[in-house]
């Protein structure tokens, strides 16, 4: 009896030991983890700019619509789109990078924040628009009496007179020039339009010189031939006449060589075919070049110009545009808002 009662002593000293064991690492575990936290939330608060408060995740309301703007700017997105879960995650991120000061300096501008909630405003009128048009276009009462749609009808045909007449009134008279006067810069078709013509008349010229040189050439060979009639091709008469061609060339090839190289004027040798000299041919075929190289230049810069205007044109169109839909927005939230 007294062998087995030390066994089972024993047995239940080894069946509690493991139990101890894997207590206390978790214990340790708890305890580090305790403090770690207590840590974390020790940590000093992060100095935002222009003085802003931090953000909690009870603020969406107050600063939907500039987290709205931070996803169409930052991110591309649009809050529409996207699911309630989505925009939870992404707000608990941007409150994160607020109080993190993580964001640039310009997110934090009180104006910024004004201008995205009137940027909120203005979309949500002009969605509110949008909406209620089908409405009003389904909702319109229409006639049932047949002599009530021809009273209408009357009563419209007379107030479109009444327009067209007060148009006609205002028509009245000379109207403004919308334009300044003077010489306006030339558009790109405008300059199209001048290099075809151009390219067009020295087609013509062109074509016109050869048919003329092409007529004189074939009179002066008619003349040659009336004067001195050849022999018939292959005759041998016309073979003596090529010989005596031949011995008159080498002849004059021959005398010209042994007489030695004659001088030659200045004008020969510039290219100038009067006595005076070929310089002033030279320094005349340097200016034409000149000239062609000065209007190669003009047309680059008149080009230049019509894309310069044309550009300012069009950027021009793109404000006035967007100055009307900016007003259009502003005219709705002020009559929704006041």
């Amino acid at each position: 009896m007294d062998s087995n009662a030390i066994d089972s002593q024993k047995g239940r000293k080894r069946s509690r030991s493991p139990h101890r064991d894997d207590r206390s690492p978790s214990r340790r575990k708890h305890h580090h983890h305790h403090h770690g936290h207590h840590r974390s939330r020790q940590e000093p608060q992060v100095r935002l700019p222009y003085a802003r408060q931090s953000l909690k995740k009870g603020d969406f309301q107050t600063f939907k619509p500039l987290f709205a703007e931070y996803l169409d700017v930052q991110k591309q997105l649009s809050i529409d789109d996207l699911t309630e879960d989505e925009i939870k995650g992404r707000f608990k991120s941007f409150v994160g990078k607020w109080n993190r000061k993580e964001l640039a300096e310009g997110w934090y501008e009180p104006g910024m924040m004004e201008r995205a909630v009137e940027r909120w405003q203005a979309r949500a009128a002009a969605a509110d628009v949008k909406a209620s048009r089908p409405a009003i276009a389904t909702t319109a009462p229409r006639p049932v009496e047949r002599h009530a749609d021809k009273k209408d009808k009357d009563e419209n045909e007379h107030e479109e007179v009444e327009v067209e007449d007060e148009e006609e009134d205002d028509n009245y008279g000379p109207s403004l020039p919308k334009k300044p006067s003077g010489p306006s810069i030339p558009s790109l078709q405008d300059l199209q339009h001048r290099s075809e013509l151009l390219h067009s008349d020295r087609s013509a010229h062109a074509a016109s010189r050869r048919h003329s040189l092409l007529q004189d050439h074939t009179l002066q060979k008619e003349r040659l031939l009336e004067l001195a009639p050849r022999a018939d091709p292959g005759s041998r008469e016309r073979q003596l006449e090529k010989k005596r061609e031949v011995s008159a060339t080498n002849r004059v090839f021959g005398e010209a060589k042994e007489a030695g190289m004659e001088e030659v004027g200045e004008g020969e040798l510039m290219g100038g075919d009067d006595g005076e000299g070929g310089i002033a041919g030279y320094k005349a075929k340097l200016k034409a070049k000149e000239k062609v190289k000065n209007e190669r230049e003009i047309r680059k810069e008149e080009v230049l110009r019509a894309r310069a205007a044309e550009r300012e044109e069009r950027i021009a169109a793109h404000r006035q545009k967007e100055d009307k839909t900016m007003e259009m927005l502003r005219g709705l939230a002020r009559e929704r808002f006041g």
